[in-house]
């Protein structure tokens, strides 16, 4: 025999796990801010107008986009062809050497004033 009492359904349970959460009383309908009447205004007279009911679900987002897609939204249905680099040479040099004369006066003196600052 194990001498445990089973307390499962009791009054001392129910109040030992009693949740507060369900006490709170939530307003269904709550009053909203003018901000938010003017936009469902706004959403009610263009679907008016445009005799068209907007639906969440019909709207594209990123999440239903599959990651292996093909297709790249910067290119046309003739494909990506006009972004190629050229592959003759340009006829000057494009590495060369660039000298470092350091940091402009105004940012080394930005730097050394929050420093100064920080401190």
């Amino acid at each position: 025999m194990i001498n445990h009492k089973f307390t499962v359904g009791t009054a001392a349970s129910k109040k030992k796990h009693h949740n507060v959460a369900k006490d709170t009383l939530y307003n269904f309908a709550p009053q909203f801010d003018a901000d938010i009447r003017t936009t469902q205004k706004n959403l009610n007279d263009a679907e008016v107008k445009l005799n068209h009911k907007w639906n969440i679900e019909d709207v594209q987002t990123d999440s239903d986009i599959k990651a292996d897609a093909e297709s790249d939204p910067i290119c046309s249905s003739a494909g990506c062809g006009q972004y190629r680099h050229k592959a003759t040479d340009l006829g000057y040099p494009i590495d060369y050497y660039v000298p470092n004369f350091g940091g402009d006066q105004d940012i080394v003196d930005s730097k050394h004033s929050l420093e100064i600052s920080e401190n």
